[in-house]
């Protein structure tokens, strides 16, 4: 209520601070981030002003893997400098950001959409200080955890005079947005009542996945299932199988990828490329009473091992706690294999740093 009071009370210009929308920019930060117009001409984001400080370090390597990305993360932060402090207390809670009167308002705008102007919940920080990286005075919102954007789709970030001066630029972003401009209109937001704005397109981080899940479904031959169980141990709460079988492996290079290669690569078509094949340990771990088997079958649950095991992570103790003893107790099945870089598969003497790769963005 105090919020939709200080809205009806503000003037449609605003006071205090102006942000930054400058089409000219001179910093990283002078225009909003995310933003459909800092985009190279074949589509993909474009990061070559990006501050780097310290020069040829790390940062470049991943500022080059991004320059290589099309759309924006669908939960990551945006920001929004301004040539002076905000008051903090006029920014919305989570819960308020996405009602009607919010001083901050993330909405889907996108034509296709069919959660076209519906308003997403955002927290905020605000960074007073310069750093090396940006000039202070800098505003990031986030989609609140747990309320992802979708993927492949256009929003806005509109910030209004409840809390800043409008920036001169705002009508020539309205100009070039209509679906913005609905918005609004079914917001019931005043378009001189918007302080700033940024209009972005998403990502589909679940594209590449879904593309290979697909090939492995359709055009992959199933695994030959009548390959031979052997026994590895009889235990008193369940006992122990393995056997093995060939597994398509879709990440390119010489494993484990710590300085270079590692991702994936797409025929003309969008089918994934093989670079090899892996050959799959798979431990299965039964009930000990197996006198009559379940008339729909036994009950299955596959185990991921973490880091640093193997495909017997899951039953390698005869222990009724095990995973494979727990769910042994109440007639089910659980198989295991050995995950990327692990075990007998290639690169699986890689260590801790092949798996949490910060040195080559493809693998990591």
């Amino acid at each position: 209520m105090v919020l939709l009071i200080a809205l009806a009370c503000s003037s449609p210009e605003g006071s205090g601070p102006t942000p930054m929308m400058s089409a000219e920019r001179l910093t990283f930060f002078d225009a909003p981030w995310p933003s459909d117009d800092r985009l190279d001409e074949d589509g993909t984001i474009a990061l070559s002003d990006f501050p780097d400080p310290v020069g040829g370090s790390l940062l470049e390597t991943w500022l080059a893997f991004g320059e290589q990305q099309v759309g924006f993360g669908t939960n990551a932060p945006l920001f929004l400098a301004f040539d002076g402090p905000l008051d903090l207390d006029d920014l919305p809670t989570p819960s308020a950001s996405a009602l009607r009167g919010s001083a901050l308002v993330l909405v889907d705008v996108d034509p296709a959409s069919p959660w076209r102007n519906q308003q997403h919940p955002v927290r905020w920080d605000w960074a007073a200080e310069p750093t090396a990286y940006h000039g202070g005075n800098l505003l990031s919102v986030q989609p609140l955890p747990g309320f992802p954007l979708r993927p492949g789709t256009t929003y806005a970030l509109v910030v209004t005079t409840a809390i800043a001066a409008r920036s001169p630029e705002v009508d020539r972003l309205l100009d070039q947005n209509a679906s913005l401009v609905d918005a609004l209109d079914f917001l019931e937001i005043d378009a001189e009542s918007v302080s700033a704005a940024t209009v972005f397109t998403t990502t589909d981080p679940l594209d590449e996945m879904a593309r290979m899940a697909r090939f492995v479904r359709e055009d992959i031959e199933s695994p030959n299932l009548s390959l031979q169980l052997f026994l590895v141990r009889e235990g008193v709460h369940f006992d122990v199988y393995r056997t093995h079988y060939p597994t398509p492996r879709f990440t390119h290079g010489e494993a484990p990828y710590l300085t270079a290669g590692g991702g994936f690569e797409f025929a003309s078509d969008g089918d994934p490329k093989i670079d090899g094949w892996d050959d799959m340990r798979l431990a299965v771990c039964v009930p000990k009473d197996r006198s009559t088997a379940p008339a729909a079958g036994w009950a299955s649950a596959i185990n991921q091992h973490g880091t640093g095991g193997d495909f017997l992570s899951h039953c390698d103790a005869d222990d009724p706690a095990e995973v494979a003893g727990r769910l042994a107790a109440e007639g089910m099945v659980t198989l295991g294999i050995d995950q990327p870089l692990h075990g007998l598969r290639a690169g699986g003497s890689g260590g801790d740093l092949a798996n949490f790769n910060v040195l080559n963005p493809h693998s990591g």
